[in-house]
């Protein structure tokens, strides 16, 4: 299966970033493009290994896409850092 794997800075502390991602039927949508329709169409709550959250969002030619993501790594609060 591939994998996407990236990196960003958060100027915020770490207990906040990892409150943030704790909750992405809230918090997802706010990360998107504006006029891109991202919703969550579920999430396994709370947050853990397996779990799997669901997004659609507005694709090309006007068709809807859906994401399914499964989490596979978590360990809060944990700085995550790739590449290094």
């Amino acid at each position: 299966m591939p994998k996407l794997m990236f990196q960003t800075t958060v100027n915020a502390p770490l207990e906040a970033v990892w409150a943030f991602h704790e909750d992405p039927q809230a918090n997802l949508p706010l990360l998107a493009p504006p006029g891109q329709g991202v919703r969550v169409e579920s999430a396994d709550l709370p947050v853990g290994v397996g779990s799997r959250i669901a997004i659609s969002l507005d694709g090309p030619l006007g068709r809807r896409m859906r994401w399914v993501a499964e989490i596979v790594e978590h360990a809060p609060p944990h700085a995550v850092v790739f590449g290094m």
